[in-house]
């Protein structure tokens, strides 16, 4: 669950909001190069039309979603390459807070857990050009690709955030309700992340990834579509490594991945 904590860094604006953006990864750099996007500033778009995500793949999504890029500070955590997974393992217990059932898949996916079934409902891409540091946040809050818009051989259907198994709505305690507009979402998850001290974040990152951790103990395929050969790993999804990789238990011995396309067997 969330902690109360103090903030490492000032505490940034409201996210800039834009009615339409070709890609909040531009905008982000547009801003940060007129000296106009501070550190765990963020922009927010109704609207991407030209949105991508891991090895450039297109991100299909529609208003009612979010779509947003956040700076972050070149410390702590998100100085290593264990910084998609920190944020991944963030934005999910954020989430789930909120009353979202939802886990992650590594190394960067955000999974909804409806009644049919695990869904893939966001995805996390982090850039570092020229002292910027960018993390682009798409989540499918009302809308979702249909399978005619997958990539062949997606791991999981894509789903929305709105079909996850509500949590804890009527628990006591429970002091929010689900916030389904895309705007206050963000705002939500952004302060979030500026709350974190990105070094004490750094020893603690690994603990949080791992609760939400999709088919940890299962048996999966890691496919490194940039690899030589095949570059197909399989085992038993044994845990994450300090770095961010993706420890497989394969034939009494275990393999660390830092990157690849990860599948249940």
């Amino acid at each position: 669950m969330p902690r109360t904590m103090q903030p490492a860094y000032p505490r940034p604006p409201a996210p800039l909001r834009l009615a339409s953006a070709e890609s909040v990864f531009q905008n982000a750099r547009e801003y940060f190069d007129k000296g106009e996007l501070p550190l765990f500033g963020s922009i927010f778009a109704d609207e991407q039309n030209a949105g991508h995500g891991q090895y450039n793949r297109a991100w299909e999504s529609r208003r009612g979603n979010v779509h947003a890029a956040i700076r972050l500070p070149l410390a702590g955590v998100w100085q290593t390459a264990a910084s998609a997974a920190a944020l991944a393992a963030l934005i999910a217990d954020e989430l789930e807070a909120l009353g979202y059932a939802v886990l992650i898949k590594w190394p960067n996916d955000i999974v909804a857990l409806t009644h049919k079934g695990a869904a893939k409902a966001g995805g996390i891409l982090l850039k570092e050009i020229g002292g910027l540091l960018t993390a682009g946040i798409g989540l499918n809050l009302s809308w979702a690709p249909g399978a005619d818009l997958l990539r062949e051989g997606a791991a999981l259907p894509a789903g929305k955030l709105t079909d996850a198994v509500p949590l804890h709505q009527n628990a006591p305690g429970a002091s929010h309700a689900r916030i389904n507009d895309p705007y206050l979402l963000w705002c939500r998850i952004a302060a979030r992340i500026a709350r974190e001290d990105p070094l004490e974040l750094l020893e603690r990152w690994r603990a949080l990834a791992e609760d939400y951790l999709l088919w940890k103990g299962e048996n999966i395929s890691v496919l490194d579509p940039e690899g030589p050969g095949s570059g197909r790993i399989e085992g038993r999804l044994f845990g994450l490594s300090s770095e961010g990789e993706l420890v497989i238990q394969s034939h009494a011995r275990m393999i660390s991945c830092l990157r690849g396309c990860l599948t249940r067997n």
